[in-house]
């Protein structure tokens, strides 16, 4: 997600707004959603992207659907969103080894999780949508 740094990014995640140079070629995300509303999207590193581009995402996640720059909604309610990150991964190492610590009976002290994402955009992610599969 390195290449969506810039808020300006944002329009080649979606597509440029009318009026702006590739108006008429969609986004990236959204011209692939519009192909394959079923697919499985990676989303490497998602702490490097911008925070424009997460609050777009937040839409996508939350209503399975997603707006281009020319207003087009594109559904996909099915498709499955990856995302990875590094964010804390030292705080996970540091974690497990105080969990074999207090396994031990070594340590009691508790550990804290990072909070470089923003709560409003986490809790949205992070929210369980239980749905049945189909058969």
């Amino acid at each position: 997600m390195s290449e969506y740094q810039q808020k300006h990014e944002v329009s080649k995640f979606i597509g440029a707004p009318p009026g702006y140079l590739g108006y008429d070629q969609g986004g990236q995300l959204t011209s692939s959603l519009e192909e394959c509303p079923n697919a499985v999207v990676l989303f490497d590193e998602i702490e490097k992207a911008h925070p424009d581009i997460i609050t777009v995402l937040l839409q996508l996640f939350d209503e399975g659907r997603l707006t281009d720059g020319k207003g087009k909604t594109v559904e996909c309610p099915n498709a499955i969103f990856i995302m990875t990150s590094n964010l804390a991964s030292e705080e996970i190492a540091k974690y497990a080894t105080k969990l074999r610590s207090q396994q031990h009976g070594d340590s009691k002290e508790k550990v804290t999780v990072s909070k470089q994402f923003k709560t409003n955009i986490m809790y949205p992610i992070l929210k369980v949508y239980k749905k049945p599969f189909s058969s």
